[in-house]
């Protein structure tokens, strides 16, 4: 194994995932140094899965909690156990491209103050057929020179989902970006909290397959799955509130406001937030609203000039 791989720690945490989690495992295998799987309680066979690979190779360890900790602590205890320079964590339902970590290894060794090197991220479906959404994330490339307010704008106006939080981080910059507290949308002020702090590195060549659940799955019950998982088994969900979130991100930039000439930079950036992510479906209807007065006046201009 190269000497660099040998600098990553993936962790796995995995809760009833038996369907993927052998699969998952077996595409991270040649990619780090050390690989933890981090069971929380799992009663579905996964366990057993994850056993027998932790039996058959060295440099993975399978930690199985007694009691279902919730997806955030189960998140977290890998991360601040990490002794690696490097770390990240893969979704137990998620796939790595063969040679996916060393590119991006290699670009975080070359810019030593970047805290995130991210690939290319293909969602695949149930049966891991490749859909046609992939995240591109070119902005992170062309703003990574920039000050700290223009690359949370550049974070803020261009991220398309939280995938990049499968990224790989320097171990000691995740730490800090930590959030203790469980919240909804947490990886999303997690990205932007990375953004303020330092350079986001895309490498195109490195793939990450991100698998969505088009079939089997829709917004409203994965959010509602999200807000029971998220805590300690036994407590009650987290409200289906996404202020915390949008407030964390409000945070991050006005701590990066110094004087005026900041703050007048910071308040578009706000607004951007307003707008994508507080009242996205009031402004979702201002848009389907003047689309179609365009095509009614489209129309009418049609019908007068046509003899």
């Amino acid at each position: 194994m190269d000497a660099l791989l040998k600098k990553l720690t993936i962790a796995i945490p995995v809760y009833n995932d038996v369907k993927y989690i052998g699969h998952t495992i077996e595409s991270c295998l040649t990619e780090a140094g050390q690989i933890i799987l981090c069971d929380n309680a799992s009663t579905d066979g996964s366990s057993e899965v994850c056993a027998a690979y932790a039996r058959e190779h060295p440099h993975v360890t399978h930690i199985r909690h007694a009691e279902n900790l919730g997806a955030m602590e189960n998140f977290r205890q890998p991360l601040f156990d990490c002794k690696t320079e490097y770390f990240c964590w893969v979704g137990s339902h998620d796939l790595l491209e063969k040679n996916y970590a060393l590119p991006v290894l290699e670009t975080m060794e070359q810019e030593k103050d970047a805290v995130l090197g991210v690939g290319t991220i293909q969602h695949i479906n149930e049966s891991g057929d490749n859909l046609r959404r992939v995240t591109k994330s070119r902005w992170a490339h062309r703003s990574r020179n920039k000050k700290p307010l223009d690359r949370v704008a550049a974070c803020v106006a261009n991220l398309k989902d939280c995938f990049m939080i499968y990224g790989i981080f320097r171990t000691k910059a995740l730490q800090k970006l930590w959030i203790e507290r469980p919240i909804l949308g947490h990886d999303r002020v997690i990205l932007t909290r990375a953004a303020a702090m330092g350079k986001i590195l895309y490498v195109p060549e490195s793939i990450f397959y991100a698998r969505d659940f088009p079939a089997s799955r829709n917004s409203a019950e994965d959010q509602q799955r999200r807000t029971a998982e998220l805590v300690r088994s036994g407590e009650k969900p987290l409200k289906h509130s996404l202020l915390d979130r949008h407030l964390g991100m409000i945070d991050v930039v006005m701590g990066l406001v110094k004087d005026e000439k900041d703050l007048k930079k910071a308040l578009p950036i706000i607004g951007k937030i307003n707008r994508r992510y507080v009242n996205r479906r009031h402004y979702q209807r201002l848009r389907a609203a003047a689309i179609v007065t365009a095509v009614m006046l489209v129309g009418l201009l049609l019908w007068y000039c046509i003899p």
